[in-house]
């Protein structure tokens, strides 16, 4: 099941809209299933500290965007503003019907993680480079929008 029949089936379960949302990315969803612990870690963080998950955020983007790893491609668009004197990297869809999920190596991109050991939960290939998946076109599924997705601030969909 793939495209529109895959979205249907997703918003008929009685899942967490976030759920729902992600059924039309199922390397994402494979990935996040493969470590139930580093999932579980990262949506409690998420929930406890999200001010402080989002600050790190913006530090690795920073950091890979000053090394030139993170640019601009015809998958996305990376951009660079100032919001309290502090950079804020955002970065969105280059065409917001499609989005593509990037592949690639965290540490080729940030640099070493600040805390060791930091748990890979997913092997690119062997390679250096951002690669993406395959765009999955969403069209009107999210209401015209992402929502916020890739930009500073978090931005829930509004049901």
């Amino acid at each position: 099941m793939t495209g529109p029949a895959l979205t249907q089936a997703g918003a008929a379960q009685n899942w967490d809209p976030s759920i729902q949302a992600l059924v039309v990315f199922p390397d994402v969803l494979r990935r996040l299933n493969e470590d139930i612990s580093w999932t579980t870690s990262l949506g409690n963080a998420f929930l406890n500290q999200q001010a402080d998950v989002m600050a790190a955020i913006q530090r690795m983007r920073l950091s890979a965007e000053q090394s030139g790893r993170l640019v601009s491609t015809p998958q996305q668009q990376v951009i660079t503003t100032t919001e309290a004197g502090q950079p804020v990297v955002e970065v969105l869809p280059a065409n917001p019907e499609v989005i593509y999920v990037p592949v690639y190596d965290p540490a080729w991109v940030s640099g070493p993680a600040v805390y060791y050991p930091y748990p890979r939960w997913y092997y690119p290939p062997m390679r250096s480079g951002i690669f993406f998946s395959v765009g999955i076109g969403i069209g009107n599924f999210f209401g015209g929008s992402w929502h916020g997705w890739g930009g500073w601030g978090w931005h829930p969909a509004l049901g």
